[in-house]
């Protein structure tokens, strides 16, 4: 906390550990889903996991983790950028309605559960 009684920074090592849990989506992504199924895509390579296991990796973690994990180098802000941000300042990044990301982001598959 600093002296305002705000959050300071992040930091790299909570920043770390945030991205560690790409490990976790990794160990669950699928190629084929439910039509029009909801999925996230978690990577350049075109990886998808469903929208259900999302919410299952996340579930039980602060809500501005998930968010931190989505804005670093996602379109718009570095990793660096985003461990330099308090939690506060995450959330109002991410609800901002110029960020776009890139990489990763929520879709649907389609009618054969196809992306």
């Amino acid at each position: 906390m600093l002296e305002d009684g705000k959050a300071g920074p992040i930091g790299r090592d909570t920043m770390d550990g945030i991205l560690a849990v790409t490990g976790e989506l990794r160990a669950r992504v699928r190629r084929a889903f439910e039509p029009f199924e909801g999925v996230y895509r978690i990577d350049d390579l075109g990886e998808y996991v469903s929208e259900d296991d999302w919410r299952e990796v996340w579930g039980g973690r602060p809500a501005w983790h998930e968010k931190t994990w989505m804005l670093a180098d996602n379109g718009r802000w570095s990793a660096a950028e985003v461990a330099a941000m308090s939690p506060e300042e995450i959330e109002a990044a991410y609800d901002d309605p110029a960020f776009e990301p890139e990489v990763t982001f929520y879709t649907e598959a389609d009618e054969k559960g196809e992306l």
